[in-house]
């Protein structure tokens, strides 16, 4: 049974991309993808980088649901959901992402952009920054693609991974697999 429904699908223009990311398999798939997994509202959506981030609803009154809360780092200030990046989720990279939308409906995330993954827009970087490199420095060694082996997360990947995240959350003690709290009150999406 597909538990997937009311899927739209976003696409930005392809001569962008090309001149954002270059060529790739980002350039055909969607940008931004939006649909409802066991009633719970996703989206996947493409950073500025050319990677993919997978999202998801938190319902009210899940243990998830949680205030937002101010931190201070090297001098600047930032918030996030309190507790997010410790969620107790696997998914690719980890919980990235923990807000509070203007309607204060609480939303966690994961991005496809860190050291083993391809982002189109760092790869593009990269390359150029490794042809000035040996252009100063001609003898030096060209990094094996073996030693890095990193890959493109596509738009069938960040959605799974997007569903799993569903999974896990829905799956969390103190929630019922029926969506429903332990008082068997239904969860609001």
């Amino acid at each position: 049974m597909n538990e997937r429904s009311e899927v739209k699908e976003h696409y930005a223009e392809k001569s962008k991309k090309i001149e954002k990311w270059g060529e790739g398999p980002w350039i055909e798939e969607p940008d931004g993808v939006e649909w409802k997994y066991k009633g719970i509202q996703c989206f996947v959506k493409r950073n500025d980088f050319g990677a993919l981030n997978g999202y998801c609803f938190v319902p009210k009154g899940h243990p998830f649901d949680q205030p937002m809360e101010t931190h201070e780092c090297f001098g600047n200030k930032f918030s996030n959901m309190k507790g997010c990046f410790e969620l107790p989720i696997d998914v690719h990279g980890g919980i990235t992402f923990g807000e509070r939308t203007i309607d204060d409906r609480a939303v966690i995330g994961f991005d496809c952009s860190h050291s083993m993954d391809i982002a189109p827009g760092m790869e593009n970087s990269m390359k150029e920054a490794q042809r000035l490199l040996h252009e100063k420095i001609p003898n030096l060694p060209k990094l094996s693609s073996k030693i890095l082996e990193r890959s493109y997360k596509d738009i069938q990947f960040v959605m799974g991974e997007t569903e799993r995240m569903v999974d896990q959350m829905l799956e969390y003690k103190g929630v019922l697999l029926n969506g429903t709290n332990e008082a068997n009150e239904p969860l609001q999406n």
